[in-house]
């Protein structure tokens, strides 16, 4: 456990502005001390729990949002320190299980498009290690799988693809486009609706925030067990 920061980074070398004249000063007026320190202001402090064997990271929405703490961690992890060894990583947001059930259930599907990325997980079930191997063995990064109806027809999902929709959900994304069961044209991507659930804490106290957290991830845990059984 531990804490993520939000922060302003911004180049200290560029045009500076005087915000009371509204005049852009030198860089060579403000002091070297300022230009070069590595203080930034913080925008926002949040808890996090990683959970090593599934490599999920459990944060607090409220204070960064998921797709912003994504892309940052996905800066860090591909800097050359890490990418040297490593290689190239990804960051992905796992996706709401409520959304891509009400997704799956529409009564009419036309077009079904499932993004797999590569998983990396110590604990994934038969089907996340045989797509893993596979893409390994193909040295490629992902998958992508498409379903279209003929027209005026619907598409039956079988329990496979709705298998490989859930491992989507945690590993990529799931696009439905069908229409609901009042015929409204339904269009829609689980990579905009991030997991959530929510928690009380005493904001004032950051052992009740570490606490909310390892609630949430015990949660988690259970219900992605529930999942694979």
């Amino acid at each position: 456990m531990g804490y993520l920061h939000k922060f302003l980074d911004f180049d200290a070398a560029q045009s500076w502005i005087d915000t009371n004249s509204l005049r852009t000063v030198d860089p060579a007026q403000i002091s070297e001390s300022l230009r070069e320190s590595p203080v930034r202001p913080e925008a926002a402090t949040g808890a996090f729990l990683f959970l090593e064997k599934s490599h999920r990271l459990i944060i607090d929405a409220d204070i960064i949002p998921p797709i912003v703490a994504a892309k940052g961690l996905q800066r860090v992890l591909n800097t050359p320190e890490f990418t040297d060894e490593f290689g190239e990583a990804t960051v992905t947001v796992e996706q709401s299980s409520t959304l891509l059930a009400e997704l799956l259930e529409l009564p009419q599907i036309f077009q079904i498009t499932i993004k797999i990325i590569r998983p990396n997980s110590e604990d994934g079930d038969d089907l996340s290690d045989i797509v893993e191997e596979q893409l390994a063995h193909d040295g490629a990064r992902e998958i992508e799988l498409e379903l279209k109806s003929f027209r005026g027809k619907s598409l039956k999902l079988d329990e496979k693809i709705k298998a490989l929709s859930e491992l989507a959900r945690t590993n990529g994304s799931v696009f439905v486009n069908g229409k609901d069961s009042d015929g409204s044209a339904r269009r829609e991507s689980t990579a905009k609706t991030p997991a959530q659930h929510s928690e009380q804490y005493d904001s004032s106290d950051p052992q009740s925030h570490f606490e909310a957290i390892r609630s949430v991830a015990r949660r988690f845990i259970l219900k992605a067990k529930d999942i694979v059984s």
